[in-house]
């Protein structure tokens, strides 16, 4: 069996350009993003040993999420100027870069990247999967065959389903339940009054009765901005994604000159 890797892009993308030292080629391509990106890049493909990799971005702009709830993601900056500090656009040259790896990579109007995801998932039941990104809407995947990849200070920590039990006392399956009761602030997604994230679990389990009939509103948007959708189509066999590229074992500056930058 096989191992894919799918990797959250944008999460990557920021976390590559909020890199505390700036440098730039003489040609102005933002060489410290690329160079985190490729460090990045390698420890999940090392950690994961991954014989596939896809990089799946978010849509540009609103998602039906956004629809659904006004408050969804507005505690993040969604356009930024052109002459502003702003990671989208360098969006090209980091595509360049994927391309010269043999790295395929996705993205669809409308749709974030977590759902690509989460049908990626689904789409290739017969590969062992590996998601890298600290986003932990994605530990309702969680399965014998579905590990999250969680960057620690630039090493890695496999977070499978066993460490959702030890973690929070609850299965994938109850994830999107118990993450609707205790909200997402990354999301900006408000969870319910004085419900935490041990009531949550002791709720999950019965252990707790509380009622809830007054926040059930709550309960149902949440939900529904929670959950994956794992029904899209990906347009790409396993074979498709192969990973066979040695470069992201030789210089960066070696592959950046073969990429123009």
């Amino acid at each position: 069996m096989k191992n894919l890797l799918l990797i959250d892009g944008h999460y990557l993308l920021f976390r590559s350009f909020a890199a505390p030292f700036k440098f730039n080629s003489s040609k102005g391509t933002p060489l410290h993003l690329l160079t985190m990106y490729l460090k990045y890049l390698r420890t999940y493909v090392e950690a994961s040993r991954a014989d596939c990799v896809l990089v799946c971005f978010d849509s540009k702009g609103k998602t039906d999420n956004h629809q659904l709830s006004k408050e969804y993601k507005a505690n993040r900056k969604l356009d930024y100027s052109a002459d502003e500090d702003n990671p989208f656009l360098h969006m090209d040259n980091l595509k360049i870069m994927l391309a010269r790896l043999g790295i395929s990579y996705i993205e669809r109007p409308g749709v974030e990247a977590d759902d690509l995801i989460a049908s990626a998932s689904k789409t290739y039941m017969n590969a062992n999967i590996f998601i890298g990104s600290n986003d932990t809407d994605f530990y309702q995947l969680l399965s014998d065959r579905v590990s999250c990849l969680k960057l620690n200070k630039g090493n890695v920590e496999v977070i499978g389903s066993q460490n959702l039990v030890e973690l929070y006392g609850i299965m994938p399956s109850q994830y999107v339940r118990w993450k609707s009761l205790v909200g997402d602030s990354a999301d900006n997604i408000k969870g319910i009054p004085r419900v935490g994230v041990k009531t949550a679990s002791k709720i999950i389990n019965g252990e707790v009765n509380k009622e809830l009939t007054e926040y059930q509103d709550i309960i149902d948007l949440n939900t529904q901005l929670i959950t994956l959708n794992s029904e899209l189509e990906i347009p790409f066999q396993l074979e498709d994604l192969n990973f066979q590229s040695v470069d992201l074992m030789n210089s960066n500056k070696e592959l950046f000159n073969v990429c123009g930058f």
